[in-house]
């Protein structure tokens, strides 16, 4: 007989959520549902919980992508694990165009391209369609290109070994002219001197319009300080600078001292320190704290968004060696993305051993990028909820320390699954070597199809010319790998699918089919590329949503919502719903 019950239980269960809404903690699964997952805490009841296999990004930092499925929806996440004990791991915080003020500023994917990260993610709050400029403070390689906000919780930071750290992390500085003091409040802060407070200007600042009449104090540095060059008022806009220029920036009380203390020719004395941890390589702020001492934490210094969005969040481990980076994606739909509460992510975080942990900036804005194996560059691992990567103010990135490549020690083909594939196809079959840790080595793959009458490889495809069953063989230095092969002579298939990302209005996308071949001998049901994509006929149906190019698959967004596109091919025909966010 089958067992009924936990059927029973879950159409239970369902209802009563319908009726109410059901929020539970880990501890508070009903203890008769021991079949349920863990409901991590503040979620909505967790039914179902799918992960993907990790993958070795570098050694020392997986990537995996786990799927809930609660009462209220689903919820995808994309997860980096990242070991900082590794020596072969470290944490850098890039700037978009390594300048502070920047209105185009850079998507994560560009920012990981130019400086070889092998992951990353967006960082801090920004401001949006105006400067560009971070809401918080950035240091970058030991750095400062602007301090810290002060009396704020989120920051996230990274210690000279590698380790990193959360909280509080405050700037204090002093001007010295001759006899004369003053505090210094920040660097590359604008709006201080708006409240009557100083702020240095230095080169990473770059041009700034806009700005509350002020004393600019222009000069140049020197092993004794700052030497003047100019004293000039009621400035609005700052150029950008160079070399080793810098700036005294006030207005106000800080402003007055300025104009009445400072003399063109005078060297005037700078210090600063950032405490508690003064000697950070790298600092980045964020939202708000979600997570202390293992525990849900509510930061009275935070500015949470409201409501549900994407989300980009950090847990640390206690010793802070151990990190766990993950984008949460929304804006799709029940089905597809709900989207999460920072209470939410707070409660994701403490699930997965959190010690501390911090929210960073959401919405269209969460994206993360990896280095997938063999890959010489990095993707886009979550669905952005614009349908396309948002140039952003910084990210926080993975770099591996290796220098050089080193022999290969593995060479990988097909993800190391045997190939199943078609007559006449022209299908991706990948194959790319490893070094000892996990990154492209520097032996190139050769690769042979046995019998060579099946087909031929090249270029990370396979070509097929006839039925029948071999073996794929690659070799990199002295490492090797063999996979099997089969090809049919047709595709007895049941449906044609095809499937991509939420788009956002105005949005195109390219769509592909795999098709299913069903084998009469009691062989795995395999999936694959459809042969002939000449031979698609794409449709679109009900409301004007998205329209779908009829020959080349290339889907236009329109309108908010979702609608069905349609594949016929050779026969067989598919569907798959397409979102399109606002």
């Amino acid at each position: 007989m089958v067992d009924k019950r936990p059927v029973l239980v879950l159409a239970g269960l369902l209802a009563a959520a319908l009726a109410s809404p059901l929020v539970a903690t880990a501890a508070s699964a009903a203890p008769d549902s021991d079949w349920l997952p863990a409901t991590p805490a503040n979620w909505n009841l967790l039914v179902d919980k799918t992960s993907t296999p990790p993958v070795t990004v570098t050694h020392g930092v997986t990537e995996h992508a786990e799927t809930y499925d609660t009462v209220g929806g689903r919820q995808p996440a994309d997860v980096l694990e990242v070991n900082l004990a590794d020596p072969n791991v470290r944490l850098g915080v890039v700037e978009a165009g390594n300048t502070i003020t920047d209105p185009a500023d850079e998507t994560v994917g560009s920012m990981a391209a130019r400086t070889g990260a092998v992951a990353g993610v967006n960082g801090d709050y920004f401001e949006i369609n105006a400067s560009g400029r971070p809401l918080g403070g950035v240091i970058s390689n030991g750095q400062v290109l602007k301090s810290p906000r002060a009396n704020y919780n989120a920051q996230l930071g990274v210690r000279p070994d590698g380790s990193m750290v959360m909280g509080p992390e405050t700037f204090t500085g002093t001007l010295a002219d001759g006899t004369a003091n003053q505090p210094l409040n920040s660097i590359n802060v604008v709006n201080d001197e708006a409240a009557g407070g100083i702020t240095e200007i230095t080169p990473a600042m770059g041009a700034a319009t806009g700005l509350t009449p002020g004393a600019l104090v222009a000069g140049h540095q020197v092993s004794g300080g700052l030497v003047v060059d100019s004293v000039q008022g009621g400035v609005t806009a700052l150029p950008a600078l160079t070399g080793d220029q810098e700036d005294l920036f006030g207005a106000g009380a800080g402003g007055a001292w300025l104009t009445a203390t400072v003399h063109r020719g005078d060297t005037i004395g700078v210090t600063g320190r950032i405490s508690p941890d003064d000697n950070l390589t790298q600092l980045v702020s964020g939202a708000t704290m979600l997570v202390r001492d293992g525990q849900v934490y509510t930061d009275p210094t935070g500015t949470p968004p409201s409501g549900v969005n994407p989300e980009t969040a950090v847990g640390l481990s206690q010793d802070g060696r151990h990190a766990i980076i993950v984008t949460l994606d929304g804006r799709s739909g029940e089905s597809t993305a709900l989207g999460v509460t920072p209470a939410q992510v707070a409660g994701y975080l403490v699930a997965h051993g959190a010690y501390t942990g911090e929210l960073f900036d959401g919405g269209g804005s969460t994206e993360m990028v990896s280095r997938l194996p063999g890959a010489a560059a990095d993707t886009v691992r979550n669905i952005p909820s614009d349908g396309k990567e948002r140039p952003v103010a910084n990210g926080i990135f993975i770099y591996t320390n290796e220098t050089t490549p080193g022999p290969a020690t593995a060479v990988t083909v097909n993800q190391g699954k045997p190939v199943t594939t078609v007559t006449g196809a022209g299908v991706p079959v990948p194959v790319y070597a490893t070094d000892s840790l996990a990154n492209p080595a520097a032996d190139r793959p050769s690769v042979q199809v046995i019998p060579s009458s099946l087909g031929s490889w090249a270029n990370g495809t396979l070509s097929v010319r006839r039925a029948g069953t071999g073996v794929i063989v690659a070799r990199a230095g002295r490492a090797v790998s063999v996979q099997p092969l089969r090809v049919v002579d047709r595709l007895a298939a049941r449906s044609v699918t095809a499937r991509t990302g939420a788009l956002g209005v105005g949005r195109t996308a390219r769509l592909t089919a795999t098709g299913t071949e069903v084998s009469g001998d009691n062989l795995p049901t395999v999936s694959m590329p459809v042969a002939d994509p000449a031979a698609h006929r794409w449709s679109s149906a009900g409301p004007r949503i998205a329209t779908v190019d009829p020959d080349s698959g290339v889907v236009t967004a329109h309108h908010a919502g979702a609608v069905d596109i349609s594949l016929s091919s050779g026969g067989l025909t598919g569907s798959t719903p397409i979102v399109v966010s606002s």
